[in-house]
């Protein structure tokens, strides 16, 4: 399958559920309610993850992944911007690390349980590795709000470097979100 293929039916997917989510969802009482809040977040993330290269077929490449860290800062309201760090957790570096996304970000879903509101984000689209290249990032996460402006973001992402050798950099994040009025 080609990379092209690949991100057309991420933005597919990621188009649907905002197309979704202009609907109104009815609650069990049967009151309508737009459980969808559109105001812009702001995430402070953090976490780990692991990285390896694509060995290329027939090699006898015994590489192993190796850990890595990834924390920043992320603003999105459909358009996703990301400042941060990823980078092998044994050999940190204040530059070869620090990486610049821009893509789109959209939930799939959204329900509430109670006062809890829950979206899940499905995110794609750019990444400049300082120092070490392009990649291409998708993922996907859930928010889990605890009031009208703050919650928890748990989130899984994959910053596939487009190389020679294709690189993977599959992170495990978990950050702060706060809903910002616009």
């Amino acid at each position: 399958m080609s990379r092209l293929s690949i991100v057309c039916f991420m933005g597919i997917i990621c188009f649907a559920g905002i197309c979704f989510g202009q609907d109104e969802q009815e609650n069990r009482k049967g009151k309508m309610y737009s459980s969808f809040d559109d105001r812009p977040k702001l995430t402070l993330f953090g976490g780990s993850g692991i990285t390896e290269q694509a060995r290329p077929a027939g090699s006898a490449d015994t590489s192993t992944p190796r850990k890595l860290v990834n924390f920043g800062l992320a603003f999105e309201q459909l358009i996703s911007l990301e400042l941060g760090y990823l980078g092998p957790a044994d050999d940190v570096s204040l530059f070869d690390g620090v990486f610049f996304s821009s893509g789109i970000s959209a939930p799939l879903a959204w329900w509430r349980i109670g006062e809890k509101h829950f979206d899940l984000p499905l995110t794609f689209g750019y990444t400049r590795l300082i120092g070490t290249g392009n990649a291409v990032n998708f993922g996907a996460g859930l928010d889990v709000f605890l009031d009208r402006d703050f919650g928890i973001r748990f989130e899984v992402r994959n910053y596939l470097k487009l190389s020679e050798r294709n690189e993977h950099n599959l992170a495990f994040r978990i950050g702060l979100v706060r809903r910002v009025e616009d």
